[in-house]
């Protein structure tokens, strides 16, 4: 009825598969900031006995 509206309904595989990539982006996303961080620590040590 209101398919036009919100498309048709995905099947709880499909569901399962777009949830399961966006929790993997978010883990990726959260390893990259976190190597980051502990490059920018590591710096920082390294500045601090330097000084």
């Amino acid at each position: 009825m209101l398919d036009f509206l919100f498309g048709r309904r995905k099947s709880p595989a499909e569901m399962m598969r777009m949830h399961q990539r966006a929790l993997d982006k978010a883990m990726r996303e959260l390893d990259r900031t976190r190597a980051k961080l502990e490059q920018q620590e590591k710096k920082l040590i390294v500045d601090i006995k330097k000084a």
